[in-house]
């Protein structure tokens, strides 16, 4: 086997990958490895692994720090040599969503009915421990790693425990509530995230909540219960003689047009809620009722 004497390691053209095998064959104890900015190296030899992020270095000096090639006997080409590449610059991030079959149990105190929450976010990691992190990508039978192959692997994870947490909060408080808790929300979520992707080589440095709310079908009823609401508040200032009866047209005309978008959608029931008034509203030609 020809021996090599120079293995350079640049980031990969495609910027999806992540980690990749490069070619060793020939390596040998001086073989010089020469590395971009960025790059951590993993080397593999007889079972043994070291890893570097040096701009140069020979494969002798990483298994026998403070020593040259010189001082070694033979130069010889490895039998069975493995060399993984990383690219630490890459932006390791991953989404959760809570949506569908995922929205969170909760109750709007608001109209007194139970309901479901929508949330989503994202967070973000760094490799804790290269050679965990490694073994996690199980490179066996392919030759490179894409960050969307990371995400999805990491997704369910993420959800589980994100949906776990908000669920308890959810239980114990409305959304309003919990909006307001946001920020620390995310503290304890870290936290926990951080106990299950260690076994990763991962380990998170920042999560964020970028939405909660109620879920769409949900927010159509409430959407009928203000429009009745504002039935009452029009009414009160068209008898207060405080509109001209166009504005009061118009207001009427805005809220006709949502409840007939929130029926026809089929999010409603397409039912008014019971309470101090209603809406009957018929728009004529000439935008009279």
């Amino acid at each position: 086997m020809k021996k090599i004497e120079k293995i350079e390691i640049k980031k990969n053209a495609q910027e999806e990958i992540v980690c990749w095998k490069v070619d060793s064959t020939g390596a040998a104890p001086n073989t010089e490895l020469v590395l971009e900015e960025g790059i951590v190296a993993i080397v593999k030899i007889d079972g043994e692994s070291k890893y570097t992020s040096k701009n140069k270095a020979t494969i002798y000096s990483l298994f026998t720090p403070g020593k040259t090639t010189k001082a070694f006997g033979g130069n010889k080409a490895y039998e069975n040599c493995e060399i993984v590449a990383i690219d630490v610059d890459t932006k390791f991030d991953s989404e959760w969503g809570l949506a569908g079959p995922n929205a969170i149990q909760c109750k709007d105190s608001e109209i007194g009915i139970r309901a479901k929450a929508v949330a989503f976010g994202h967070f973000y990691y760094n490799i804790e421990d290269f050679f965990t992190f490694v073994r996690f990508l199980k490179l066996e039978g392919r030759n490179e790693v894409t960050r969307h192959e990371i995400r999805e692997e990491l997704r369910g994870t993420c959800t589980g425990i994100v949906r776990t947490y908000l669920a308890a909060r959810l239980a114990e408080g409305t959304i309003e509530d919990c909006q307001t808790k946001l920020s620390l929300y995310c503290k304890d979520i870290k936290r926990e995230l951080d106990k299950e992707l260690v076994s990763r080589g991962l380990s998170v440095h920042k999560v964020e909540i970028g939405n909660l709310q109620y879920a769409p079908d949900h927010e159509a009823k409430r959407d009928i219960v203000d429009d009745a609401k504002f039935d009452n508040v029009v009414g009160g200032i068209e008898n207060e003689g405080k509109r001209d009866d166009i504005s009061v047209d118009m207001e009427r005309a805005k809220v006709a047009e949502k409840l007939i978008r929130a029926q026809n959608s089929g999010k409603g029931d397409g039912q008014l809620p019971k309470g101090n008034g209603t809406i009957n509203v018929n728009i004529l030609p000439d935008g009279k009722e």
